[in-house]
């Protein structure tokens, strides 16, 4: 079956892994759920079932991450290096499989994944037909929303999710170390994402020229200048946890990193702070500081601390601080630390959010 799911197309990867499923002899029926963008619900593959909330048995595995069971059924996530797509129900349980499944899991997972590119059928699952134009640019410029392997973790969360236009984060992992950035353009939609647009295209394509922090920041700078309309400007930090974990970062007048350490929170501030991408750089702006094992780095931009409830009063950062750190205390993931972050955040509000609120984290696990 796993062969099979490389060759089918993408349409019939479903029906093909239930039908393996059934025809083996593990389950009666078998469904593939995978999850929307805002996380709120989860849809049949197929198209034969109705759509499940995440307070129910589907959406408790997926938010955990973890297997679980009821009389009924059994769920196994739809993970590949942290990123769950949705999640495998079988029925009737077989929770002796469990491990043996595990392989299976992470085949589908990857089928899927692969079929983003070439393929709509997973977007239309995710509701891609009802975002809007910038935030349809800015998802296909977004890296995986979560990454895990033996040395880093790695989560990340954008919101309205279906509206986001102006805020842009990115990751790779590479031999030289973590690379982080966020990014928050000036504005409003479509022209506030071609400007972010700029500004991350302008990162990845000088990083991956393995340029120094203050290299990618200079050209950030000088493309946000050269194409943007006068008053424009990107604020953004570009960042590297390196092997030896030493944390380095190039803020250009944005919201300094949270750093939190043994139940602890510091904000990690730049003085002098540097100028906004595209304000014409002034050579400030760098910082470094050594990271030690189970540290946790988390990025965000002002849409998150500056959300204000009904009274005008601002969610703020020592909210921000608290809610992570409570968090993680609980043991949640990164991804979940920042979709429950955010879920806090649009619920100060009431309204919905009056900018866009995103936020990335980064924990040291070696």
């Amino acid at each position: 079956m796993i062969s099979r799911l490389d060759q089918v197309r993408p349409a019939d990867l479903g029906a093909t892994a239930a039908k393996a499923l059934v025809g083996a002899g593990i389950c009666e029926e078998a469904t593939i759920w995978i999850v929307d963008h805002g996380v709120t619900r989860l849809t049949d593959l197929s198209g034969e079932r109705t759509a499940s909330g995440m307070d129910e048995p589907v959406g408790q595995a997926l938010l955990g991450g973890t297997t679980h069971s009821t009389e009924t059924s059994l769920f196994l996530p739809l993970a590949r290096r942290g990123q769950v797509l949705g999640v495998l129900e079988i029925r009737p349980p077989r929770p002796d499989l469990v491990l043996a499944l595990e392989p299976l899991t992470i085949s589908i997972a990857s089928a899927l994944l692969a079929t983003v590119f070439v393929s709509d059928v997973v977007d239309r699952q995710q509701g891609s037909d009802s975002l809007s134009l910038p935030a349809t640019i800015q998802k296909r410029n977004l890296p995986l929303g979560t990454y895990s392997d033996e040395l880093v973790e790695v989560g990340g969360r954008l919101e309205p999710a279906y509206e986001v236009a102006g805020d842009a984060i990115d990751y790779a992992i590479n031999p030289e170390g973590v690379h982080v950035a966020i990014f928050d353009a000036v504005g409003h939609g479509l022209w506030s994402t071609m400007l972010a647009t700029l500004a991350l295209s302008t990162y990845r394509l000088r990083r991956r020229q393995e340029q120094k922090l203050a290299e990618i920041a200079e050209a950030v700078d000088e493309v946000v200048a050269g194409n943007g309309r006068p008053g424009d400007f990107v604020t953004g930090i570009v960042a590297l946890i390196r092997p030896d974990g030493e944390f380095e970062s190039w803020n250009a007048g944005h919201q300094p990193p949270l750093l939190i350490r043994d139940g602890f929170a510091q904000y990690l501030a730049t003085r002098p702070p540097g100028l906004p991408f595209g304000l014409r750089h002034d050579g400030e702006g760098f910082s470094s500081v050594p990271t030690q094992v189970g540290d946790v780095i988390f990025f965000f931009s002002d849409g998150v601390v500056a959300a204000r409830d009904p009274n005008k009063a601002a969610w703020g950062e020592e909210k921000l601080a608290s809610s992570a750190m409570r968090l993680l205390d609980d043991g949640a993931s990164m991804t979940q630390v920042c979709l429950e972050v955010l879920n806090e955040v649009i619920a100060w509000t009431v309204d919905p959010l009056a900018d866009d609120a995103s936020i990335v984290g980064v924990r040291r696990l070696s």
